[in-house]
């Protein structure tokens, strides 16, 4: 993969969180702290369709499939098949894989069917951008999915992406077509939410 061009510099993705650290995403600390129920409610409704992109385990996937309720769907997508496999494991005993559908993404795209373009109510990247070689491209297809007026809410953590890169990233989402809605804090994360114009 070769890294993008952003603002004239070469940007280097940070490395992809390893399956055999899954219990770092998701955890009962974590669900105290990060409240995904609350994320869910503020932004999902009823019969709603999801995109979840960079899963992993399915730490935020379980309430955004609460939230959208036996009408809707959440597609939880991921490079690592591990991770989407340790997801099915996790929720199917809970009874939520009937709403969720398991996508893995290719490398260099989201590489979801000509189908779902304009299909799509809300899309969530939480903690994952930073390791996607080529965000520009990421977001455009995030647009192509999303229905017009769809929201798109994305979080970095600034341990791993300072304020400068996050910005600059921004701004390749805003390029994309998104309008920038609010800059806000998710927890201790920088976050935007953004909607589809």
């Amino acid at each position: 993969m070769v890294p993008d061009q952003t603002h004239g510099k070469p940007r280097t993705p940070h490395g992809v969180h390893p399956p055999s650290r899954s219990g770092e995403l998701d955890n009962r600390l974590r669900r105290v702290v990060y409240r995904p129920d609350r994320l869910a409610g503020r932004y999902i409704k009823p019969g709603d369709r999801v995109f979840d992109f960079g899963c992993g385990p399915g730490f935020f996937t379980r309430e955004f499939a609460k939230a959208v309720g036996d009408g809707g769907e959440v597609i939880a997508a991921d490079l690592q098949e591990e991770m989407l496999g340790l997801l099915r494991s996790k929720l199917e005993p809970e009874g939520l894989m009937p709403r969720i559908r398991t996508h893995r993404c290719q490398p260099d795209t989201i590489g979801l069917s000509p189908d779902f373009a304009g299909t799509i109510d809300a899309a969530f990247a939480l903690f994952v951008v930073h390791e996607v070689p080529d965000p520009a491209r990421l977001f455009r297809e995030i647009a192509t999915l999303l229905v017009e007026d769809g929201i798109f809410f994305y979080s970095e953590p600034p341990v791993l992406v300072p304020e400068r890169e996050f910005s600059d990233t921004l701004a390749l989402a805003e390029e994309a077509g998104f309008l920038l809605e609010e800059r806000t804090w998710y927890f201790l994360n920088r976050a935007a939410v953004l909607r589809k114009v």
